[in-house]
């Protein structure tokens, strides 16, 4: 019997859209415990200010569905750049940062927090569901990966080992990116020639800067065959933890690219408490 409810949008009325086929997706990994069911949004007319001031019926039915779902996934992909600390909602208020990215949970007035994350066990009063395994060779703009730890792993040994440990550690995999072999250093784009005019034009003005030689080290690792692997940290902690578990793995080149400056950790380097 589920213990809670799970509602979902597919956002679309296709019967094959992406977002239903990840829900539809969602359903299958979730544990026993966890009931879902789809908010309808075929009946709802079209937004109108003149509906602020008392919302049509349609309009209140799905409100209250919404609000009596024990939690909401989200089925919409973080943004490698975007470095958010934490999503805000009116009606649900405010999201915390593991919540935020890939399959997330929401949390609706009245229950508890359901979130789909890394392990499936119980933080607190948090449910986390392990859904999600870090992006491989993403097709992407590696441009400036704000708030997150980058490093250099010598082999794949060290990288399963690294992710295990990230895990228990509580980040999300599903928001780590991975960087492996020449189609990953043709990914990274050092030049920018693969981008377009705006690629080679950002890169050359990164040209000179401390980016351009993180951008250098870690594309020469990636042709020696190595693996690059960028981690969201959110505060010093989190930074601190990564750090500690990267150089338990052997992982060099550690670069943390904060909002106004990379930072770099010299092996014998030790964060602050």
């Amino acid at each position: 019997m589920a213990t809670y409810r799970i509602g979902y949008f597919a956002g679309s009325l296709a019967t094959h859209s992406i977002n239903r086929t990840l829900s539809k997706t969602l359903i299958r990994l979730a544990p026993p415990d966890f009931g879902f069911f789809e908010f309808s949004i075929k009946d709802l007319p079209l937004y109108s200010y003149d509906f602020d001031s008392e919302y049509p019926a349609e309009g209140n039915v799905l409100k209250d569905s919404i609000t009596s779902a024990d939690g909401v996934p989200f089925t919409t992909p973080p943004d490698v750049f975007t470095g958010d600390d934490e999503v805000i909602d009116e009606q649900c208020g405010t999201f915390p940062p593991e919540l935020h990215g890939g399959i997330s949970g929401s949390r609706c007035p009245g229950s508890e927090e359901c979130g789909f994350g890394s392990s499936h066990s119980i933080r607190g009063e948090r449910k986390v569901v392990h859904v999600g395994q870090p992006r491989m060779n993403e097709e992407r703009f590696y441009l400036y990966p704000m708030k997150r730890v980058a490093a250099v792993l010598d082999d794949e040994d060290r990288y399963m080992a690294t992710c295990h440990d990230l895990e228990q550690a509580g980040i999300n995999l599903a928001e780590v990116n991975v960087l492996k072999g020449p189609e990953g250093q043709r990914i990274l784009d050092n030049r920018g020639t693969s981008h377009g005019l705006l690629g080679r034009l950002m890169r050359r003005l990164q040209h000179g800067g401390y980016e351009s030689e993180t951008l250098a080290v870690h594309c020469e690792a990636l042709s020696q065959g190595k693996w690059l692997i960028f981690i969201p940290v959110r505060g010093k902690n989190e930074v601190r933890r990564t750090v500690d578990i990267l150089r338990s793995h052997a992982g060099s080149e550690i670069f943390h690219f904060r909002r106004w400056a990379v930072q770099f950790f010299p092996p014998n380097y030790r964060l602050k408490q």
